[in-house]
């Protein structure tokens, strides 16, 4: 797929959805999924869209909770086949902002619809994936005093 071909699908897919350059990423497209702005990068080299979804805050910023969200998400990781490929998770530094990334491979015959498909995909699996390691902490958290007092 070359540049031409990728921006003529993000106009393309502009029809239906808010599609817009980032405010976050250099050379990203913001495109809205499910009220959520999706950054989505062309890598021309690699002939792949690198994704970068915006997580909700769900844990306290505190150091117990980032260990164990840590933990839990590399647990998630080697138990999914394929996980360390596909989804990961980060921090955008500037912004301060937990991120879900993902790494999908283009095809030549990929149009908007099927772009869209993949993106919602991608969004849905990093959001649940998230919520899923979150709800784990928060379940260690409230389990661990209860511990203690038995102890």
């Amino acid at each position: 797929m070359t540049r031409s071909q990728m921006h003529t699908l993000m106009i393309a897919l502009g029809d239906e959805h808010l599609v817009r350059p980032s405010t976050v990423i250099e050379d990203a497209t913001e495109v809205r999924i499910r009220d959520t702005l999706v950054n989505v990068e062309w890598d021309a080299e690699a002939q792949r869209f690198e994704l970068t979804v915006p997580l909700p805050e769900l844990l306290d910023d505190d150091d117990d909770s980032r260990l164990r969200l840590y933990r839990a998400l590399l647990a998630w990781q080697w138990r999914e086949a394929g996980g360390t490929d596909r989804l990961g998770f980060g921090v955008i530094e500037a912004l301060g902002q937990t991120v879900g990334m993902a790494s999908l491979a283009a095809s030549p015959t990929l149009d908007a619809q099927g772009l869209k498909t993949l993106l919602v995909e991608v969004h849905d699996d990093l959001q649940g994936v998230w919520i899923e390691c979150c709800t784990q902490v928060l379940a260690e958290q409230t389990q661990a005093p209860a511990t203690l007092l038995r102890a």
